[in-house]
């Protein structure tokens, strides 16, 4: 049985807070706080002593602690003729000995925290993720009688065995099928937010999750329209009225690089201007997280695009439900023989796919799709596509066959 002392980065990332860890056999305790701080660089975690004559004080305090807790241990063993299971005797000494009441925040109440939280943030869509991958938290607590179950009573243990209640679920849209990968790492990132948030706000000491590995998730397919495809939709005349209104629907979302709720929300007399060189613009906030906090997306209005505005009226598009509109594309699917999964997302990654291929920076796509960082953009929308390897190694080609003979020999 031991005491280990762990460092905690400060805000100001020069300091770190030292908090304390109860070991017994192989079992530890949660972590709790000593009081005691001082500069990162004087911390020595391998000898678990503080350097520098000016901390002996801070040093004999953490000494206190270690010989409090097994004395603690000790006198338990004496009572009750068994060791303690290492958070009990932690419970003990915080509450006794340090005069402060352990913490006893349930963990439904962190979860309505952080979904009250999302809610001033994100956009209600979007914080609607979060209260329906917590109801299945709320389900398994339920369903194992765990309904006031404490922060400082979970653990990684108590993460896996939520993981794989999750793995023998069935989704609630397909009930024949049970909960894919993606689905459980996303609702366990989402509790491990819950966590990591209530231990930043004070409600616990340690994040009781933070060493839970989160599930990893299956690669899902990237669906763009090459060049080919695009162009054979944009010239394809349908049958029908209906089927060509979502047609027209999804090439105004690959030209502007809207997705279906930004299409849906888009009105030219809000949302579009006259730049100083004379180029009508179209300036969008993204639906994702609230207006206050939310990046527009700024980018010229090309020619195609403001023809299909006016074909409706010059105001805004058609209005449709998602699900409709996602029901229509596969029918736009199967009759130009694409044979690719259309959704409403097909569009956006369309349009960021395009102008890479392109040859536009990264930085000015992430503009145009309202992005904070390239990254976001390069990660989750964009990929190079043939065409443009080819087109690149043909230039290449000609900057070889332009140098000297001498100056080829000597590469």
């Amino acid at each position: 049985m031991r005491v280990s002392f762990v460092s905690k980065p400060l805000k100001n990332k020069l300091e770190v807070t030292i908090a304390a860890r109860i070991v017994i056999g192989d079992q530890r305790s949660n972590a709790f706080v000593t009081g005691v701080r001082c500069e990162k660089k004087n911390w020595d975690g391998k000898h678990q002593f503080i350097k520098g004559r000016h901390h002996f004080e801070d040093n004999q305090t953490l000494r206190i602690i270690e010989n409090d807790v097994k004395s603690l241990i000790n006198q338990y063993r004496i009572e009750h003729g068994e060791l303690p299971h290492p958070n009990t005797i932690k419970d003990i000494y915080v509450h006794d000995l340090m005069g402060k009441e352990a913490p006893q925040v349930k963990l439904s109440s962190a979860m309505s925290k952080t979904i009250q939280q999302k809610e001033l943030k994100l956009s209600a869509g979007t914080a609607r993720n979060y209260h329906v991958r917590l109801a299945r938290v709320n389900e398994y607590m339920q369903e194992t009688q765990q309904e006031e179950v404490k922060l400082n009573e979970l653990n990684p243990q108590w993460g896996r065995k939520f993981i794989n209640w999750l793995e023998h679920q069935k989704n609630k849209n397909q009930l024949d099928e049970f909960l894919n990968k993606n689905t459980v790492a996303r609702i366990v990132g989402t509790l491990k937010t819950v966590t990591k948030e209530a231990a930043q706000r004070g409600e616990i000491d340690y994040d009781p999750l933070g060493a839970l590995v989160k599930p990893e998730g299956e690669p899902v397919d990237f669906v763009v329209l090459t060049e080919g495809e695009y162009s054979k939709l944009k010239v394809y005349q349908f049958g029908s009225s209906k089927i060509q209104k979502i047609a027209d629907m999804l090439i105004f979302m690959c030209e502007t690089g809207f997705h279906y709720r930004e299409m849906q929300n888009f009105k030219a007399s809000e949302n579009t201007y006259i730049s100083s060189s004379g180029v009508r613009m179209i300036s969008i906030l993204r639906q994702k997280t609230k207006k206050s906090s939310a990046i527009p997306c700024i980018l010229p209005f090309s020619d195609l695009g403001q023809k299909l505005l006016e074909k409706y009226g010059g105001e805004e598009m058609p209005r449709i439900s998602v699900e409709k509109l996602n029901s229509y594309l596969k029918e736009i699917d199967a009759i130009l023989d694409i044979n690719k999964n259309l959704t409403s997302k097909v569009g956006r990654k369309t349009f960021a796919t395009r102008w890479l291929n392109l040859g536009m920076s990264k930085e000015s796509i992430a503009t145009m799709c309202g992005h904070s960082s390239s990254r976001i953009t390069e990660e989750v929308y964009m990929r190079v596509q043939d065409y443009k390897v080819i087109r690149e190694m043909e230039e290449a080609k000609k900057n070889i066959f332009d140098l000297p003979t001498s100056e080829l020999i000597q590469g």
